[in-house]
């Protein structure tokens, strides 16, 4: 007997399940993608279940285009992303999906509906209100499972904060880390490191100014900064220093100092509370993550 499959039903199925899919990893790992580029990775994986009109592929075949798809799937979704985080974007997309699987067919012992698989695809003869029950269940499990087995950041380190100053205001997504015990020399404040380009609203010139003649002076070094001042210890002084503060730093990438200065206020969004901390924020260049934009001591959200 010949089962009649309906390639739109085909392609809107797989793309909810896949959506759906992305959006946990997305939660699972604290991704930063946008609901557009979801959508592309789910499209490539509904296109992707076509395989089920070819002729019976090998095994070995099949697991390929399956790992391949995948692959192209989390690509589409979240690419571009560091090589680390997209190999566990990959992993998280795996698990995830074996877990829904696994949901799945409990939901669907209980009620035996005529299956169709061929090629790794599968084409389930239900109603569609039905179905789409099942594939919300399906997603609320697998968001249970995320939550009981935890995240690759415990939900504690990972935080907003929002910084005001001149009038301004900019947020971020920071994660809060025992390695960042930076001081600022004077007043023994905790410092925020926060990348650049997320901080255009807020910066105050000084900071900009600095930024650019450090960078036309190529001085990176606390060693070369003293010798380039020797010529210029006026302009340093009295148009920098006395609006900004420079942090030393020590890391596995060299060392060296960054310009920070006092906000007007800084809160910290965490596990619902809302905190108001006293600290600078220094400025860097590097980019400190895909998932986050800048580091907090944990001393700011200890209690």
């Amino acid at each position: 007997m010949h089962r009649v499959i309906y390639i739109d039903v085909l392609f809107c199925v797989n793309f909810i399940i896949d959506f759906l899919l992305l959006l946990s990893v997305k939660k699972y790992l604290s991704l930063k993608s946008r609901y557009r580029r979801m959508v592309l990775g789910a499209a490539v994986g509904a296109v992707s279940s076509f395989v089920i009109f070819l002729p019976p592929l090998n095994e070995m075949i099949s697991l390929v285009i399956r790992l391949v798809t995948a692959a192209a799937v989390v690509f589409a979704a979240f690419f571009p992303t560091e090589k680390k985080l997209f190999v566990k974007a990959a992993a998280a997309y795996f698990l995830i999906t074996f877990c829904f699987c696994g949901a799945s067919i409990a939901f669907l012992m209980l009620l035996s509906p005529p299956i169709a698989i061929r090629n790794g695809a599968v084409y389930i003869d239900i109603s569609p209100l039905m179905l789409v029950g099942i594939i919300f269940a399906c997603y609320l499990v697998i968001r249970i499972i995320c939550r009981v087995t935890g995240r690759s950041m415990p939900r504690r380190e990972i935080c907003k904060i929002t910084i005001d100053n001149n009038g301004k205001s900019a947020s971020l997504i920071a994660k809060a880390d025992t390695g960042n015990t930076l001081r600022e020399p004077f007043s023994g404040s905790p410092v925020v490191v926060a990348e650049h380009d997320k901080l255009n609203d807020v910066l105050p010139r000084e900071i900009e100014e600095y930024i650019i003649y450090t960078a036309q002076a190529q001085f990176a070094k606390a060693s070369v900064l003293n010798e380039a001042k020797k010529g210029s210890d006026i302009l340093l002084e009295d148009t920098y220093m006395s609006c900004i503060r420079l942090i030393p730093y020590n890391s596995v990438g060299g060392n060296g100092l960054l310009p920070a200065f006092k906000p007007t206020s800084l809160k910290i969004s965490v596990n619902g509370k809302i905190i108001e901390a006293d600290a600078y924020i220094a400025v860097t260049e590097r980019r400190l993550s895909e998932t986050f934009s800048a580091l907090i001591p944990l001393e700011l959200i200890s209690e």
